[in-house]
């Protein structure tokens, strides 16, 4: 009896979309399933792009840039082609209109609703003669069950991320990061659900708040807002950073907002008052907000106000000795 083996693979693809009037730009990334048939494919598409699924074309590039495929065939299915997380889906249609044509020059044409509705060469002719767009009853409900369908799927994938969760971010064609969860619901900027994201390190877009609106509170570059797609919750602290940072170590800290302190390095970990990894830190002078203990629990020892626990982004370790005091100022 020979040996058999049995290949798995995911019933999904991530993939980025954008559009003729968008050039390489990524609009969004998409998770599609990939029995899902090209036609369908389309339908989902044009909900983004603004195209008609009767007259798009579908293309297929690569990390690289080049061309792989065209989704050429209505019927087939989106996984007979060869299509691999982090590609891309370039949608074309000759009927998007372009948002570069210059009108200025144009002599305008004014004419009642009643006239226009009689003419048989317009736009809206030809897209109520083929049932396109908003014209296609059928196709106008169908894509209202699809969105709803999307959102019900992302709202239930929110439901499982909590704020103040640990969180590993991963979207199509970015690195890894990783951070805490500080928000989770429907936003003003955009529809659906989104997670907002204190990253461990400056790698966000913003500080928590998008068109002054405020989310949550974190520094400039730390902030962002992701999908619940890409976001997987667990254990994952900061340990890029903390592992950097030894006990004793001599520091400077640069917390936004408040002078620099020097110290020195009492506790390197986990607390129990809140999540992620915690400095401990001795200052030079009375500088801090404890002696080392919060809430009862002790993780290092030192005079009171002197003691302080910081996020390991603010730490800098090295060279930092104690300041000697001027003693002809202490008169």
């Amino acid at each position: 009896m020979s040996d058999q083996y049995i290949v798995k693979t995911s019933d999904y693809i991530n993939v980025g979309v954008t559009s003729t009037d968008d050039g390489a730009v990524c609009l969004l990334e998409k998770r599609f399933k990939k029995d899902l048939s090209v036609g369908d494919l389309k339908g989902k598409l044009e909900l983004f792009t603004g195209a008609q699924a009767a007259t798009m074309t579908i293309k297929v590039y690569n990390k690289d840039d080049e061309l792989v495929c065209t989704l050429d065939n209505n019927d087939a299915l989106v996984g007979s082609y060869p299509i691999d997380d982090g590609m891309r889906l370039h949608v074309e249609d000759p009927f998007i209109l372009k948002k570069e044509i210059e009108v200025s020059d144009v002599a305008k044409f004014d004419i009642s609703e009643e006239e226009y509705a009689k003419r048989e060469d317009t736009v809206k002719a030809y897209l109520e003669r083929n049932k396109l767009g908003k014209y296609n009853k059928e196709e106008v409900e169908k894509k209202e069950r699809e969105r709803k369908q999307e959102e019900e799927a992302e709202e239930k994938l929110a439901q499982n991320v909590k704020v103040n969760d640990r969180c590993l971010v991963k979207v199509i064609g970015q690195p890894e990061r990783r951070g805490q969860v500080m928000f989770v619901g429907q936003v003003e900027f955009k529809p659906g659900w989104w997670v907002g994201i204190k990253y461990d390190e400056p790698q966000g877009k913003n500080d928590g708040s998008v068109n002054g609106v405020r989310y949550f509170e974190c520094p400039p570059k730390y902030g962002s807002f992701v999908k619940p797609q890409f976001v997987e919750v667990g254990d994952f602290p900061e340990e890029k950073l903390a592992q950097n940072i030894k006990v004793n170590d001599r520091c400077l800290v640069k917390v936004i907002g408040q002078p620099e302190r020097r110290g020195q390095v009492m506790f390197v970990g986990q607390v129990e008052f809140k999540p992620g990894w915690w400095v401990g830190i001795k200052y030079d002078e009375p500088q801090g907000k404890n002696d080392g203990s919060v809430n009862g629990v002790r993780y290092f020892e030192c005079p009171p106000k002197y003691g302080s626990f910081v996020k390991p982004q603010f730490v800098e370790v090295g060279d930092f000795p104690e300041e000697e005091l001027d003693l002809d100022e202490e008169l």
